[in-house]
């Protein structure tokens, strides 16, 4: 067989087992996860077309900010789903925050996450809407995944630099509240108590003030020079 034929057949029969997940699998319908079906190879989930952002997928793909993912367009009204769904096969998080948490220590997952992944989509304008449920571990590596919901980000059209006013605003409101999400997230699943856990999100951020102590003092503490 050609290497375009083994191709096509290898393509076919992930496809196979993609409607097989969706078909027969459970979903788990927690947070913002709705309708996540496990698959054989990571996260499946279907989506109506127009609720995909693709947006999303063009200024993330290729920064390993996000899990790696393949996303293809299938007719699958035979389950009741959309002529036009939007499928995406997004790669498993070794370990999401729980086990993170449990496995590394609540140190460095918010020193990993935060550095490394909240920082950057804030430098680009970002702002991830769930930190807590949807950021995993991918051989130490925190990255988001479910990022393809139209719901997932609040994406502004320049870095905070270059903002009108009016969007910075929005953006200095928005931002700290993807910090507070993510650091509750982790209390939430840590032995150590909020305030450290607090503290330790305001030390890794550049864009935290260090005198952060409280887990509602995130909008004070967030500063951003234009």
């Amino acid at each position: 067989m050609s290497l375009a034929g083994t191709i096509e057949r290898s393509e076919k029969h992930r496809r196979d087992e993609e409607i097989q997940a969706i078909e027969h699998g459970d979903a788990n319908t927690t947070g913002t996860r709705k309708s996540v079906y496990e698959g054989l190879r990571g996260k499946i989930k279907p989506m109506p077309e127009e609720q995909i952002a693709k947006k999303n997928h063009e200024r993330l793909a290729g920064t390993g900010l996000i899990a790696e993912a393949d996303i293809n367009q299938q007719d699958l009204t035979e389950l009741g789903l959309w002529e036009d769904s939007e499928v995406i096969n997004q790669q498993e998080a070794k370990e999401e925050i729980p086990e993170a948490v449990e496995k590394y220590g609540a140190e460095l997952v918010v020193e990993e996450a935060v550095e490394n992944l909240l920082d950057e989509f804030t430098e680009r304008g970002i702002v991830y809407e769930d930190p807590g449920d949807n950021i995993g571990f991918f051989h130490r590596r925190a990255k988001a995944f479910d990022v393809y919901d139209d719901s997932a980000f609040d994406i502004y059209d320049e870095r905070p630099e270059n903002m009108s006013e009016a969007d910075f605003h929005r953006f200095e409101q928005s931002a700290p509240t993807m910090y507070q999400k993510f650091a509750e997230g982790v209390a939430n699943h840590s032995e150590q108590n909020r305030e450290y856990v607090v503290e330790k999100v305001a030390e890794s951020s550049q864009y935290l003030d260090e005198d952060l102590d409280s887990i509602i003092g995130f909008e004070e503490a967030f500063q951003f020079s234009r």
